[in-house]
């Protein structure tokens, strides 16, 4: 009776820590998914927030020399307003397959864009053109600051559901 109490404890034993194995791994393969999730939302996060940085302040420092010198930085050519706006839509959209809300926030942000460049008319002096593909400053600071903010619940959402 002895050894068949042994060898019942025994498989038991075995059983117990390979179920504890697999739980330990899907747990870390669970949490490598996460982080990785966090970082790229991170990521491109920070990307549409620099590209729209970026844009504001190449238009901002042109109409500063046109109002200082009477010249421009940037020709009609060079002004590359729809390609930001079009780098800023694909972040959108890789973000929109991670969290659809950051994505809506994102989405938020890219139409104050858009809205910008159909205000384009190339038709006015280039002052008046660089002007109209201004963002205004306090709606892109209220939409920059919503779109941190949904970032930091979304990464509070996910720690909640992987408890």
């Amino acid at each position: 009776m002895t050894e068949i109490s042994a060898l019942v404890l025994s498989a038991l034993a075995i059983v117990v820590s390979g179920f504890s194995f697999f739980y330990t791994q899907s747990r870390m393969d669970r949490r490598e998914i996460e982080k990785w999730r966090r970082d790229e939302l991170l990521r491109l996060t920070n990307a549409i927030l620099e590209i729209a940085r970026r844009r504001q302040s190449l238009l901002f420092d042109d109409l500063t020399k046109i109002e200082l010198h009477g010249t421009f930085l940037v020709s009609r050519e060079e002004l590359d307003f729809r390609g930001s706006t079009h780098q800023m839509r694909v972040c959108a959209d890789q973000i929109r397959l991670l969290d659809s809300r950051l994505a809506d926030t994102a989405d938020t942000l890219v139409a104050l864009f858009q809205k910008a460049d159909e205000s384009y008319s190339p038709d006015e002096d280039h002052y008046s053109e660089i002007e109209s593909l201004l963002v205004d400053e306090k709606q892109l600071e209220t939409v920059r600051k919503d779109l941190v903010r949904e970032f930091g619940q979304s990464a509070l959402r996910r720690n909640v559901e992987t408890m």
